[in-house]
């Protein structure tokens, strides 16, 4: 299980602070966000957080894995396994309101 921990606006867009999702296997981060985009309840969520024309998560948010950047890792690339915490950060775009 990958746990998905959410702060600032995006709580309010998930109406939660945690999302769970269940993986047996590592998943990549990018494949997590796909899940995301299909999971009931996350829309408004996933709309906030993915830029629509890139299909990328990256120009809204900082992704955190267990409090490390994905930079510093393998970016959306990078492998999610059991008990992994997904943070994602909020980036601030002034006069932005989707």
């Amino acid at each position: 299980m990958v746990k998905i921990r959410l702060i600032g606006s995006l709580v309010s867009y998930a109406q939660t602070s945690e999302i769970t999702v269940d993986t047996d296997n590592p998943i990549a981060v990018r494949d997590l966000m796909a899940r995301m985009e299909q999971r009931p309840g996350t829309q408004k969520l996933m709309k906030m957080i993915m830029d629509p024309e890139l299909n990328d998560p990256r120009p809204n948010v900082v992704i955190l894995i267990n409090n490390r950047d994905i930079g510093t890792l393998q970016g959306l690339d990078s492998k999610l396994h059991n008990n992994d915490v997904v943070t994602p950060v909020p980036m601030p775009h002034p006069g932005c309101d989707r």
